[in-house]
C-alpha cells in the first residue's frame, strides 16, 4: 500500500470483555516497509485496502432499535429491517427499508477510476484514492 510521509498511522481495536476487572491487554503491530524505487525494480505492484462492512458505509458500528427484535430478542440483517435509519439518520436496506437478504452489494470503480467513487452509497465517507 503506497505511504506519503505525511500519512498518518491509527490503530483502533473493539475489545469486549465478559469479566467484572480490568485486565491488561498488550497489540503487537508489525508493519513491513519497502521504499518504493526498492518495489518498483522488484515488480511489486501497489495495493489499496477497502473496507468491508455489515452494511454500506464506513462507521463499524451496526445500528439495531429495539421495536425490531423479534420475539427472542434478535434481528438479522440483511435479512429484516433492524431499524428506522443508521446512526447518520440515513435509510438503506434493513436501515429504515425492508430487508432483502441479501446487503447491498460494493460498487467498485471503473478500471482506472478513483477508490473515492465508491463512497456513493447512503452513510459512507468520502475519500480520495
Amino acid at each position: 500500500m503506497p505511504i506519503q510521509a505525511t500519512d498518518q498511522w491509527q490503530l483502533l481495536y473493539m475489545i469486549h470483555s465478559a469479566v467484572e476487572q480490568p485486565k491488561a491487554v498488550y497489540i503487537t503491530y508489525d508493519v513491513d516497509f519497502v521504499p518504493k524505487a526498492d518495489g518498483d525494480a522488484i515488480g511489486m505492484k501497489p495495493v489499496y485496502p477497502v473496507w468491508m462492512d455489515v452494511r454500506p458505509s464506513t462507521y463499524p458500528v451496526f445500528n439495531v432499535q429495539r421495536k425490531y427484535a423479534d420475539a427472542s430478542g434478535t434481528c438479522t440483517w440483511p435479512k429484516q429491517e433492524c431499524a428506522d435509519f443508521d446512526p447518520f439518520g440515513n435509510k438503506f436496506t434493513g436501515q429504515g427499508e425492508p430487508g432483502n437478504g441479501l446487503g447491498t452489494d460494493l460498487q467498485m470503480p471503473a478500471r482506472g477510476g478513483t477508490f473515492g467513487g465508491i463512497s456513493k452509497l447512503p452513510g459512507a465517507a468520502r475519500s480520495s484514492d
